[in-house]
């Protein structure tokens, strides 16, 4: 198995071959992937642990698309996430105890942002977190190194902008910073820097898609 923490890393990836999406691996600097999942069903939305030992992945091979963990050491698969709605999107929190992700109920009919236990049997015990409740989609979280905030793509002033919320804050996510502030641009997929000092994102400007970066 690649080793994600070795000096140059790897990169876990979905990739889809003969109408199915699997998640493969490769290390930086080489030609090889690795396939790391092959079921008949789909997986997606890889994310590394932060200690490399695991890949939490959405995959819809029960159904309903929910989230699972990968043991690289093992190659065994265990749910995580058992809801009748969806779950996406993983990210890690940076001690590797919880995954937040976007999830869609039906009892809210919208897209939040949740958290949850790593572990699947505190998991299954505790449920998990919804961190969002504002209206409007909440998408693609990253969770930020201080474990503290986590930046997201959402839809609430209208169009999507980049977000971040503050774990902390006593306001909910009804005080989520909107980082980018753009009505006439489109911004998603942020991503901290390991400094946690700026967050890229990619935005349309002018029609053409870009990456930027922002303090």
């Amino acid at each position: 198995i690649p080793d994600p923490l070795r000096e140059a890393g790897s990169l876990a990836f979905a990739l889809r071959e003969n109408g199915q999406e699997d998640i493969w691996a490769i290390s930086v600097g080489e030609s090889g992937p690795l396939r790391l999942t092959n079921s008949p069903a789909d997986e997606r939305d890889p994310a590394w642990s932060p200690d490399g030992t695991r890949i939490a992945f959405a995959s819809n091979r029960d159904g309903n698309w929910e989230l699972y963990i990968l043991s690289i050491e093992t190659g065994i698969i265990t749910r995580l996430t058992y809801t009748p709605g969806f779950e996406g999107a993983p990210t890690w929190s940076p001690d590797g105890a919880y995954l937040a992700y976007e999830g869609y109920a039906n009892e809210t009919q919208d897209l939040d942002l949740y958290i949850i236990s790593s572990d699947p049997a505190r998991a299954a015990d505790e449920g998990a977190f919804r961190a969002t409740a504002t209206p409007g989609p909440d998408t693609e979280p990253d969770w930020g190194p201080d474990g503290r905030h986590i930046a997201f793509t959402t839809w609430r002033s209208g169009n999507p902008d980049i977000y971040i919320l503050n774990l902390d804050s006593d306001g909910g996510d009804g005080r989520a910073v909107n980082l980018t502030n753009t009505p006439d641009i489109d911004e998603d997929f942020a991503a901290w820097s390991h400094d946690g000092l700026t967050i890229g994102y990619t935005a349309t400007v002018n029609g053409v898609e870009g990456v930027y970066v922002k303090p």
